[in-house]
């Protein structure tokens, strides 16, 4: 006889969206040692262990915590729970047609849309124009021009501005348009045509991470830079540009308790950062105008190669490319900045953490590789030691040599001039802090926060 009792529950009575084939088990029945044949979810849907995770004491103390009285599981891993408990049979896991996920009705037809999507594999890429790539300007050896400089950082600090205020608006509960947003788009666009070099050392530089205004308005510089980089349309630059302002809304519904911890947050804390993109999707309802696709994509931006992500364990073939460009840069720019437990990487040992993180195919290698392509090891705005112990400043990538970028000379002889060290027989040595920052080189504790 089996241990697993079968509740109906009507879709339409809970109001959820739904998923079939799962079944509800008491939190106080997880075996501790168990490895997870499937991934569990709370009630809400968000991803709380993957597959393969072992389940541990501090896991089941901390789900007990939080207040929750079930996960959801799958019938295999709920049968040996089960199978270890000596459990009434008022207390039983019950297999349940549906899991919760208590949203407004547009978010849940939102994430309907979202898994036909996925379903159908109708997930890429294509361009109705020409590349982006074909118009920019080989800038060669030179520094940034005075008005660029400017009208970078007047964009780009407007930028985060009109991102802070729709940002409020929505928390807030009101109905906003997407104008402001598509406009800003549209004007970073012009930036990076401009002068994409100028316009990615200014978002690395100026803009404080540190706050979601700052973060989605860098990222959505970068991200462009690497759709043009990328070799995408006008039209799909543009879109990538508007999903990165849009993508990480959520967290401003995260406590600014736990935001603000001075401590790296233990995995089941992180379980509620883990809600944002929903969170995020729910809110983009109340974003008129905004393409059906853009929430697709900001939904599924913390998505693994893995299959480890969240908030549905998705793996690559199952993710939008732009997800996962966004969820690079986004890496990228979380690096740069300022935490309460750490301080900012140096855009050199960020890079270096991209490429690990890659490596362990937690970030999708190809885009990596093209960042690398676009940033150089040395990203722009990097501070760097050259071999005959000057100071110099990253400035611009120089073609394929991603260990040689174009430099500006900020000590010795030469000092202000910019120099391409390949032709010059000058090497780089190491990296140097920037006196106006207070950045950290990378460590092995930041690549396994990086893991998650």
């Amino acid at each position: 006889m089996s241990t697993v009792e079968e509740k109906r529950t009507s879709p339409a009575a809970s109001g959820g969206a739904v998923t079939g084939g799962r079944v509800l088990v008491p939190v106080n029945h997880l075996l501790v040692g168990h490895r997870l044949g499937k991934p569990v979810w709370d009630d809400r849907g968000v991803l709380l262990l993957a597959e393969g995770a072992v389940i541990t004491s501090r896991f089941k103390e901390l789900l007990q915590k939080r207040g929750d009285k079930t996960i959801s599981a799958d019938p295999a891993d709920a049968t040996q729970f089960t199978a270890a408990n000596t459990a009434s049979p008022d207390d039983r896991p019950i297999t349940i047609a549906p899991v919760e996920v208590r949203l407004n009705e547009a978010a849940q037809a939102m994430i309907g849309i979202v898994d036909a999507q996925v379903a159908s594999g109708n997930l890429l890429v294509k361009n109705s124009g020409p590349p982006l790539s074909e118009r920019l300007l080989n800038r060669g050896v030179q520094g940034y021009a005075e008005s660029d400089l400017n009208r970078s950082r007047v964009v780009q600090r407007e930028g985060a501005e009109v991102v802070d205020g729709m940002l409020r608006q929505v928390a807030a509960g009101e109905r906003v348009e997407s104008h402001p947003l598509v406009r800003m788009a549209g004007e970073t666009l012009e930036l990076l045509l401009a002068d994409p070099d100028c316009a990615i050392a200014t978002a690395v530089s100026d803009l404080d991470g540190a706050n979601l205004s700052d973060h989605s308005m860098r990222t959505s510089v970068l991200s462009m830079a690497l759709g043009i980089e990328m070799g995408y349309d006008e039209r799909n630059v543009r879109l990538l540009g508007l999903c990165s302002l849009v993508h990480d809304w959520g967290m401003c519904r995260i406590s600014q308790e736990l935001l603000a911890s001075p401590r790296t947050l233990h995995p089941v804390d992180f379980l509620e950062i883990k809600k944002h993109p929903i969170w995020s999707l729910e809110m983009l309802q109340n974003v008129a105008g905004l393409p059906t696709l853009a929430s697709l994509i900001c939904y599924q931006a913390h998505e693994r190669p893995d299959g480890k992500g969240y908030p549905r364990g998705r793996k690559s073939p199952q993710t939008h490319p732009f997800a996962r460009t966004i969820r690079v840069i986004d890496t990228f720019s979380a690096l740069v900045s300022p935490r309460s437990y750490r301080k900012a990487l140096n855009p050199a040992a960020a890079m270096e953490c991209l490429l690990t993180l890659s490596a362990e195919n937690l970030l999708d290698a190809d885009i990596v590789r093209r960042t690398l392509m676009l940033l150089s090891s040395f990203p722009p705005g990097t501070h760097v030691r050259l071999r005959d112990g000057r100071l110099a400043r990253s400035l611009r990538r120089n073609g394929t040599h991603q260990s040689l970028p174009i430099i500006e000379i900020l000590s010795g002889d030469g000092i202000g001039t910019v120099v391409d060290p390949k032709g010059s027989g000058l090497s780089i040595f190491g990296v140097e802090r920037r006196p106006d920052r207070d950045e950290k080189d990378l460590t092995t504790e930041d690549i396994e926060r990086g893991c998650r």
